[in-house]
């Protein structure tokens, strides 16, 4: 299966599916915004995690990612997503994009719920910068409904 250009790329609603409720409706409305938005990665399994890792993708090793957690039953539900742009067939990761989806999160009201990996901060100090990382803000719910 590939992205589409598709109003409703079907990839992205499969990633959707191992994904918090929050985020998964936060990006829909980010979609209607930006129809060129998809979802690059939702929830990662100990083999993607320890991958990522190793190729500089992700800071921390397995299951400290947001992109790790579960319910208490086991089932996926990533507390991140990363995004990238669909441009004429490819994958593009525009920094001017991601600032404007962080601009739009603010403007519709979900920036307490939201956090844009621009502005990660951990103990006082700004993470390396991942912009194309959006994750739930601390304290959350891991509720699906």
């Amino acid at each position: 299966m590939k992205h589409t250009d598709d109003k409703v790329c079907p990839l992205c609603l499969e990633k959707l599916k191992s994904a918090h409720g929050t985020l998964a409706d936060w990006f829909r409305l980010i979609k209607a915004e930006y129809p060129t938005a998809h979802v690059a990665c939702a929830y990662r399994g100990k083999e993607d995690q320890d991958k990522a890792y190793k190729d500089g993708a992700s800071m921390v090793k397995w299951p400290n990612s947001k992109h790790n957690k579960t319910l208490p039953n086991g089932a996926a539900c990533s507390e991140a997503l990363d995004l990238f742009e669909l441009k004429q067939g490819y994958a593009v990761f525009n920094p001017v994009f991601y600032c404007e989806v962080e601009n739009h999160t603010e403007k519709i009201g979900w920036d307490d719920r939201i956090q844009c990996g621009l502005t990660i901060r951990s103990k006082g100090r700004t993470l390396k910068v991942d912009r194309g990382h959006f994750q739930l803000r601390a304290p959350n719910n891991l509720n699906r409904g």
